[in-house]
């Protein structure tokens, strides 16, 4: 029983935390960095200009999952242009929310577990948000990339890249929309994949109370004989998030290169 339950534990640990936490790093390095050359490179607003759809949804993302875990809305908005300098808070500091893009500042009652981890899904919200969106995209403009994904999930345990490329060049795309899903998918990483500081320390103070559901779920499957089907559905979860995530890392890291040859370019 010892063995099977730390068999249980090290999947529970790869699939739930290791390989989601990884790619939503990896996601929020690049498209930060992303960022930071566009406001290097053009302006402090480029950001806006280049990102404003990822921008929109990130906040929105941040709303809905504030609004499905009971937390209490100050104050909301889902896009704006930075100031460098302009607002001060009481310190005399320039104001978070004055450089910030956009914002959702909420409350939420530290003696509910619910809505105690709802933080964590909160903070996160942006990355899955965004990648629903960037899929809902594919499905409407380039429905062939869209099934190409669709053919992974449908058998993550075995993925099957033969399905997925014949899926993807079968039959006449047109160009044109693909330009159009092109741009929008540009403007959803550029603008909507960065997590902030807040949006990790928010996270961070669900995180724990996840970490106890999902051990507390583990122990009650292993003992009561489930943890086979348990272990499949984490697994599924797991690779599922692999490749959906992963797509998003492969728009993101597109998009960087434009904006890297870009600042390039203007260097010269």
């Amino acid at each position: 029983m010892t063995q099977v339950l730390i068999h249980n534990f090290e999947m529970m640990g790869l699939y739930v935390f290791v390989i989601p936490v990884t790619l939503i790093f990896c996601l929020t390095i690049v498209n930060r960095s992303t960022k930071r050359l566009l406001a290097n490179a053009f302006s402090i607003n480029s950001q806006v200009y280049f990102g404003f759809l990822g921008i929109f949804l990130h906040e929105l993302s941040h709303y809905l999952m504030a609004k499905l875990f009971g937390h209490h809305i100050v104050a909301v908005r889902f896009l704006k242009l930075p100031h460098m300098a302009s607002e001060t808070d009481e310190n005399g500091m320039q104001s978070s929310r004055d450089r910030a893009l956009g914002y959702v500042n909420h409350t939420w009652n530290q003696r509910n577990f619910y809505q105690v981890l709802g933080n964590l899904f909160i903070g996160i919200a942006p990355i899955f948000g965004c990648t629903l969106a960037l899929l809902g995209f594919a499905r409407l403009l380039v429905p062939n990339l869209f099934g190409a994904i669709i053919s992974l999930l449908q058998s993550p345990l075995t993925v099957d890249w033969s399905t997925f490329f014949l899926t993807l060049t079968d039959g006449h795309q047109s160009w044109l929309l693909w330009l159009v899903f092109i741009i929008i998918s540009l403007s959803i990483s550029i603008g909507g994949f960065d997590l902030s500081q807040a949006d990790l320390k928010n996270s961070w103070q669900g995180l724990i109370s996840f970490v106890l559901l999902i051990i507390l779920l583990t122990l009650i499957f292993t003992f009561i004989g489930l943890s086979t089907w348990w272990l499949k559905v984490i697994s599924q979860f797991g690779i599922i998030i692999l490749i959906v995530l992963g797509y998003s890392l492969a728009i993101s890291l597109v998009a960087h290169g434009l904006v890297r040859l870009a600042y390039y370019i203007k260097l010269r």
